[in-house]
């Protein structure tokens, strides 16, 4: 097990990406793999992308990932109103369904310096299991998944 690694960008949706792939690389060092790491990846890009539309510019995000108890946990830290659970906007709620969706647990807090927060998890395989079963109702025919392949690096 690792431990907690932490990344601070500004609110800029163009940053989403480079710490979504560093998400999901901290979960797959510390067994996340397959349908598991793919829903870590789409959540945690869900709830940074509210939080980088919704921030002003100069606001920063924070994302903090560690294990805790056997899961994953993520907390994204921002001053914008997309990290509600009730923001009126169409897309926020799209994204935070998305991604509550996707996690085992997802909750809303004030950040303890000002602004939002919101914490993920999701459970990590036991022991030496690598990758969990794929579940065939949530992989679309035709992707690599569908037939058990592993996902590409």
């Amino acid at each position: 097990m690792l431990s907690a690694e932490r990344w601070v960008t500004e609110s800029d949706v163009g940053r989403v990406a480079s710490v979504r792939r560093a998400v999901a690389a901290y979960a797959a060092r510390n067994g996340a793999a397959g349908v598991l790491l793919a829903d870590v990846a789409i959540a945690v890009s869900e709830v940074l992308t509210s939080a980088a539309l919704h921030g002003g510019p100069a606001d920063a995000i924070t994302t903090t990932a560690e294990v805790r108890d056997g899961e994953l946990v993520v907390i994204v830290r921002g001053a914008g109103v997309g990290l509600t659970s009730d923001a009126d906007t169409p897309a926020v709620r799209m994204g935070m369904l998305v991604a509550a969706a996707l996690a085992r647990e997802i909750r809303f807090a004030p950040a303890a310096d000002a602004g939002r927060e919101v914490c993920l998890s999701f459970p990590l395989p036991v022991g030496e299991q690598s990758a969990p079963a794929v579940d065939p109702a949530r992989v679309a025919p035709g992707h690599p998944q569908a037939s058990g392949a592993p996902l590409p690096a």
